[in-house]
């Protein structure tokens, strides 16, 4: 037996059972050095003894620890509907086996380090699914895979190294050209990336010799990460993925109104305009927004604010004209009021004319 069950939880009409896999480092050496590789068993649990299938899980990333669900939603509700799911943090994440750089500097000089990192690519994952599946499940058993982004360009090594082991493969979001290679890709996205640092340094002029600075500091002296690791160039420079962000209007809207909800919770009308407008109107007049749309919208969602919990101004002046009543039943009072503000802001979202045809009207 090369598992063991390291503990178990039922919560949220679920079962969860944290494993613990020995695989080898090597696949090609079985009998070499071992790497420890976590996964947590969910099933349903009214129903532990269904004989379900297993549904494995590999997560993003790649570096990304798998999931640790904490309510039973999401794609999980319907998966535990028919599967057994085995949530996997992939050897060197998570759980498992990792690797740091505190860790991979005892390997030796960097040729020795790069071979250990070899042992880390997809195809290592997809033979570490094999050993657990046969362990797991039975050398006889199939099971099923879901892959989500860098994990579902495992499912598709999967499909290809060891399609014998798959009932099926589920794939979201991640997937692997299948004759373009890395570099017509880098070639296609080089000229967005030139077209974002400009426009980004012509926006902000200042940044640019800001940024010039910075790389020429981090060129001559050795800058360390909380991880260890050192802050270089490239690594810095990483920060620009940023700039391929495009919200848009509806996109930097949304943010703007979360940000005037949980202000209001705490804060009265006029201080937070007076605070966040310097802020604010450059970049709504940046993306072409009407100021008399925006003021409609912004009195709908400061409104919004102050009646919200944990504070909610007015309900205190509510509970000020009316002592004798509960503050749970003036909280409770005011969702009705809540909720229709926000369907009016949705309904100025989409069609922003329900706000401005009066006043396009009378100064036409």
């Amino acid at each position: 037996m090369t598992y063991r069950t390291l503990g178990t939880a039922t919560h949220h009409g679920m079962t969860a059972a944290d494993l613990e896999f020995l695989v080898p480092l090597d696949h090609a050496e079985p009998g070499g050095e071992k790497l420890s590789v976590f996964a947590r068993s969910i099933v349903d649990a009214d129903k532990p003894d269904a004989g379900h299938p297993w549904l494995v899980f590999l997560q993003g990333g790649p570096g990304s620890a798998g999931p640790r669900p904490s309510s039973r939603s999401g794609w999980l509700k319907r998966a535990l509907q028919e599967y057994r799911v085995l949530l996997l943090d992939s050897r060197g994440n998570g759980r498992s086996s990792v690797v740091l750089p505190q860790t991979l500097a005892r390997r030796g000089d960097a040729r020795a380090q790069a071979a250990y990192l070899s042992h880390f690519r997809a195809d290592a994952i997809v033979k570490d699914c094999e050993v657990i599946r046969r362990e797991l499940a039975g050398p006889d058993h199939k099971w099923s895979v879901l892959g989500q982004s860098y994990g579902g360009f495992c499912a598709v090594q999967y499909l290809s190294a060891h399609p014998e082991g798959l009932r099926e493969a589920f794939i979201a979001g991640g997937l692997p050209p299948l004759t373009a290679s890395a570099d017509d890709y880098y070639r296609a996205t080089y000229p967005v990336v030139r077209s974002k640092t400009r426009k980004f340094f012509a926006r902000y002029p200042r940044d640019e010799a800001l940024a010039a600075q910075i790389m020429e500091h981090l060129h001559a002296r050795d800058v360390r990460l909380p991880t260890g690791g050192r802050l270089t160039v490239r690594r810095f420079q990483q920060s620009g993925f940023l700039l391929g962000f495009d919200l848009g209007t509806t996109g930097t809207l949304i943010i703007i109104i979360i940000i005037y909800l949980l202000l209001g919770t705490f804060m009265e009308d006029i201080s937070m305009l007076i605070l966040t407008l310097p802020v604010v109107m450059p970049v709504l007049k940046a993306l072409g927004v009407d100021m008399i749309w925006f003021g409609v919208v912004a009195v709908l969602i400061i409104q919004m604010g102050i009646l919200s919990p944990p504070v909610g101004l007015n309900v205190f002046i509510v509970k000020g004209i009316v002592p004798d009543v509960p503050m749970y039943t003036i909280f409770r009072g005011i969702w009705p009021f809540w909720y229709a503000m926000g369907l009016l802001i949705a309904l100025l979202l989409t069609f922003p004319q329900l706000a401005l045809f009066l006043p396009n009207t009378m100064f036409r």
